[in-house]
Parts: structure tokens; C-alpha cells; sequence
């Protein structure tokens, strides 16, 4: 990977010209495996605006009930990264102490 050129663009945007990559730039500036990933993103031609999308909910919204059972889901197959902390019992005030399971 390449070092960022100071004076060199800071934002993606500055690497597209007219709905279309700058490829010179783009070659210029990334080594040629980043270069062939980033030329291989399909840039938006109708002019939707970018937004977040929580890809675990049909509705594309984040709710914390999806984002545990995503969680758990990662832990039973291993993808979870071995953090700890994640289905262990809690303690919740709200509850009166109680702990919350699994």
C-alpha cells in the first residue's frame, strides 16, 4: 500500500470526474491491487445520495434486538473475533440487579 501523498486528495470524491473514476489519478496515487478494487466499485449514475444501511433488518434500520441476535449468530459460527463480554450475564439496574442471560 501506498503512502498518502500530502498534498495529494483527501476525500474519494476527488477521484471521480463526471460520474466516472479519474483513472490516472486513481492509478497515480493507489498500488495496483487497491487500484483494481477501487476501479471495480460501481459509482451512482442517477444521483441517489449514499446512506447507512443495517443489512440485517428488511427495513435496512439498526434495532439493538437485530444487532444481539446478529452478535450471537457471529459467536456460534466462530466470526465474533473472540471478544469477550458479548451473552455474558449483566448486571441491569433497571431491572432491580437482575441479571440478564443469553
Amino acid at each position: 500500500m501506498r503512502r498518502v501523498q500530502e498534498n495529494g486528495p483527501r476525500w474519494v470524491s476527488q477521484l471521480i470526474n463526471n460520474k466516472e473514476w479519474n483513472k490516472t489519478l486513481v492509478e497515480e496515487l493507489l498500488s495496483e491491487e487497491d487500484m483494481i478494487r477501487a476501479l471495480a466499485i460501481r459509482l451512482d449514475q442517477v444521483g441517489i445520495r449514499d446512506r447507512l444501511v443495517w443489512n440485517h433488518t428488511k427495513s435496512g434500520l439498526y434495532i439493538t434486538s437485530s444487532g444481539y441476535l446478529t452478535a450471537m449468530e457471529m459467536r456460534r459460527n466462530g466470526k465474533l473475533g473472540g471478544r469477550r463480554g458479548v451473552g455474558q450475564v449483566t448486571m441491569c439496574p433497571k431491572l432491580g440487579g437482575r441479571g440478564l442471560e443469553d
